[in-house]
C-alpha cells in the first residue's frame, strides 16, 4: 500500500511538471493568437457607409445655417465620398453654393450637382421643346416630300418619274431632269400646292439637253 501511494505521489508530481512546462510554451502563442488586430483606418471605414452618413450630416448641418438655402429643399446623400446633391434652389447661386458647401466638408471626394432651379428647369423643358419641334419638322418635311411625289407620279404632265424630291424645313427641292419646260413649269407648280410646302427650289431640276 505504501508502494502504491508513492507512486501516486511520483506520477501527480510528474504530471505537474509536464502541465507547467506546456503552460510556459503554450502560454504566449494563445496570448498572441488572442491579441486583437488594430483596426485600421479601411477596417474602420468598412463600406464607407459610417463615414458616408458623417459627412451627409455635416453638410445638412452646414446649409442649415446658412441664409442662401432658407427656399431650398436640398437632399444630400454620399456614397463612398462621393456626395450627390439633389432638390431644388431658388437660384443658380444657391446651387453653387451648395456644391461649394460640401466640398469643403472633410472626406469629400467628389460632388455630383443634380440641384434644380428656375434656370435649369427652363433649360430642360427648352431643350425637350426644341427636339419636340425637331421631331415634328422632320416628321413634317417627310410627310410632304412623300405628298410631293405622290402628286408628280399621279399628274398627267409630269408623270414623275425622274423628278427627285427633298424637303427641309418646309422648302421642297426638285432634283433630276424632265423633258420640256411645261413639264418643269408644271412640277413646280404641283410642288407648291401641297399643304406645308413654304418654298419651291428647282436648281437642281434641269429641262433634257439643256446646260
Amino acid at each position: 500500500m505504501k508502494n502504491i501511494n508513492k507512486n501516486i505521489k511520483r506520477m501527480s508530481a510528474a504530471t505537474l511538471a509536464l502541465a507547467t512546462a506546456l503552460a510556459t510554451l503554450v502560454g504566449p502563442v494563445l496570448a498572441e493568437g488572442n491579441r486583437m488586430e488594430p483596426a485600421t483606418s479601411e477596417n474602420a471605414r468598412g463600406s464607407g457607409s459610417a463615414d458616408d452618413v458623417v459627412i451627409s450630416s455635416k453638410i445638412r448641418s452646414a446649409m442649415a445655417g446658412d441664409d442662401r438655402f432658407k427656399e431650398a429643399d436640398i437632399d444630400v446623400q454620399t456614397v463612398n465620398g462621393t456626395v450627390v446633391l439633389t432638390g431644388t434652389a431658388n437660384s443658380d447661386d444657391a446651387r453653387r453654393a451648395a456644391e461649394e458647401v460640401a466640398r469643403h466638408v472633410g472626406g469629400v471626394t467628389k460632388v455630383d450637382n443634380r440641384i434644380a432651379t428656375p434656370t435649369t428647369r427652363n433649360t430642360m423643358r427648352e431643350d425637350a421643346r426644341d427636339t419636340m419641334q425637331k421631331s415634328e419638322r422632320v416628321a413634317s418635311d417627310s410627310w410632304i416630300t412623300t405628298k410631293v411625289k405622290s402628286a408628280l407620279l399621279a399628274d398627267r404632265i409630269t408623270k414623275g418619274m425622274n423628278i427627285g424630291v427633298k424637303t427641309m424645313n418646309g422648302t421642297v427641292s426638285l432634283i433630276g431632269e424632265v423633258d420640256s419646260q411645261v413639264e418643269y413649269d408644271r412640277a413646280i407648280q404641283v410642288a407648291k400646292e401641297i399643304e406645308g410646302a413654304r418654298e419651291v427650289d428647282a436648281s437642281q431640276l434641269r429641262v433634257g439637253g439643256a446646260e
